[in-house]
């Protein structure tokens, strides 16, 4: 192998290790700790001693319009999040600097995002995939076969005089079978309290929320709710819409800002697709990372546990790829939550690199669609860090060429 290769693949691995630190969003894994009985006051202040349990997590990314420089004046938003076993609820608290704040929103008008309104992008069990309708056919493939796979709450509310609290508030999403006969639902039912008001110059919301799974029915949303535990792994995102106009008619978003980076092809794909969605753990404290098992205890081969990765073997999951089905996870869920605590991922031995010599060219590699993933193929291994949010070290056979 050449120096000039040798180099590359260097630099390569300190780019995959550092390139989440070029964008400043939420944690790769944000923290949840269970406070137990001590549970905020639900007022609106952000005073409550309990709050300093939770880390602030910025909303900073610019999704509309796309990674264009706003200044703080115009938009500042950051938020924490804390869970408690005693309430089996979620808390959060969201802080935001808007120069103007545009609300009046009527439910169930069409176009709540072009108010000023926070968003919490829930998906209990990180599964990704499509989550608009409750859909067949071309419907499902292109909207999704579940529209609770995951939640997109557009949480609107009244602005209150200084001082002041508002615990009036709508929780918009879409639900249906197709946009023929698409609804809006309000699902404020989730969020047992709330309060919104202005202090300082700032804009507080606070707020509890109740968790559901994909199996949700409006009619009996009870058999459906989750009890949290310590170890629960959740795909989770804040984003915040702007409007600086309160004169203009109709009502149109200037500025649509989240808190994990995505793509610009996928710049507005939250409120349909979960896949970017960034990752929440539920802990009993501040760092659980020490009880964890390494990364070599993960990934010296994908005999795993006794078995392997896959949640029902990877001839099924080669099977549900080659026929486009986005919403299925081929992995097994306490492997994924085993390893979303780690920033990055090195997958030597899944891809088998020590003694592999017949590995040279590109096209010499295991294929995704290979019906032998005993070598594992790049493909999922990169499947497997978009779905915990980590990085990826690439490790290379020897002998490969320079042009792999």
């Amino acid at each position: 192998m050449s120096k000039s290769f040798s180099l590359l693949m260097i630099l390569l691995s300190i780019c995959l290790i550092s390139s989440q630190s070029l964008y400043a969003a939420q944690a790769d894994t944000v923290i949840a700790v269970d406070i137990k009985e001590n549970l905020p006051d639900i007022d609106g202040l952000p005073e409550d001693v309990i709050w300093k349990a939770a880390q602030w997590q910025p909303i900073d990314q610019v999704w509309i319009n796309y990674g264009e420089s706003v200044e703080p004046s115009d938009f500042t938003g950051r938020y924490k999040v804390l869970w408690s076993s005693e309430s089996n609820l979620l808390y959060f608290l969201f802080e935001v600097t808007d120069d103007v704040f545009v609300d009046g929103y009527v439910y169930d008008d069409d176009g709540y995002y072009n108010y000023d309104i926070i968003e919490i992008f829930l998906d209990q069990d990180k599964s990704g995939g499509l989550h608009v309708f409750d859909g067949s056919g071309s419907v499902a493939e292109e909207w999704g076969r579940n529209a609770e796979n995951a939640f997109a709450y557009h949480i609107n509310t009244d602005l209150p005089a200084e001082g002041e609290v508002n615990h009036n508030f709508t929780v918009c999403d879409i639900a249906g079978t197709s946009w023929d006969n698409m609804r809006i639902v309000n699902y404020a039912s989730h969020f047992p309290e709330f309060a919104f008001r202005s202090s300082g110059g700032k804009y507080y919301w606070e707020l509890s929320l109740k968790v559901y799974d994909d199996s949700y029915d409006a009619e009996h949303p009870d058999l459906s709710r989750v009890t949290l535990k310590s170890g629960d792994i959740m795909g989770l995102s804040a984003a915040y819409c702007d409007n600086d106009d309160p004169n203009e008619e109709p009502k149109t978003r200037d500025n649509f800002f989240g808190s994990v980076w995505v793509p610009e092809e996928r710049n507005n794909d939250h409120w349909k697709n979960a896949d970017d969605f960034g990752t929440l753990l539920l802990a009993d404290s501040e760092n659980p990372v020490k009880s964890a098992m390494t990364i070599g205890t993960n990934f010296w081969d994908q005999a795993w546990g006794g078995s392997d990765p896959w949640k029902n073997g990877y001839q099924n999951a080669v099977k549900a790829d080659s026929v486009d089905y986005p919403e299925y996870n081929p992995w097994k869920p306490e492997f994924l939550q085993e390893i979303t605590f780690y920033s990055t991922l090195r997958f030597m031995d899944f891809a088998r690199i020590n003694n592999n010599h017949d590995e040279v060219h590109w096209s010499d590699r295991v294929s995704k669609q290979s019906l032998n993933q005993a070598r594992m193929a790049m493909e999922w291994m990169i499947d497997i860090c978009n779905r915990t949010n980590t990085d990826m070290w690439i490790c290379l056979p020897e002998l490969t060429v320079e042009d792999y």
